[in-house]
């Protein structure tokens, strides 16, 4: 059977995550995905590294063949952030902005008690 790839894993499970596209003045463009840590440890993705600003986050650069595939998936994702620095998309189906908000307040809520 063959490997499956990144984006195959990630929708055939709709685990929650945005595809972010940083643009630098050049003409360069990095491509990466970011979860929740949880999420990557529960669904025992690999490649994943920790966000240097926020723990509770992990990131996974795209390769060219990776970002081939979310373009051809692209349809599946809505551009929630463009600006000149680059954009954000995120799953129609399992956003990925109000589930970590969602997810920070009751984190929040649970400290407070």
């Amino acid at each position: 059977m063959a490997r499956k790839t990144i984006f195959q894993k990630l929708h055939d499970t709709e685990a929650c995550h945005a595809v972010c596209i940083a643009q630098y003045p050049l003409g360069f463009k990095d491509a990466f995905i970011v979860m929740m840590r949880t999420d990557v440890n529960k669904l025992n993705l690999y490649g994943f590294e920790e966000d240097e600003e926020n723990h509770t986050l992990m990131t996974r650069d795209l390769n060219d063949v990776e970002y081939a595939e979310f373009k051809r998936r692209e349809k599946l994702y809505q551009k929630t952030m463009h600006s000149d620095v680059g954009r954000v998309y995120e799953l129609k189906s399992n956003g990925f902005r109000a589930w970590y908000k969602s997810k920070k307040s009751r984190t929040r809520r649970k400290k407070a008690v």
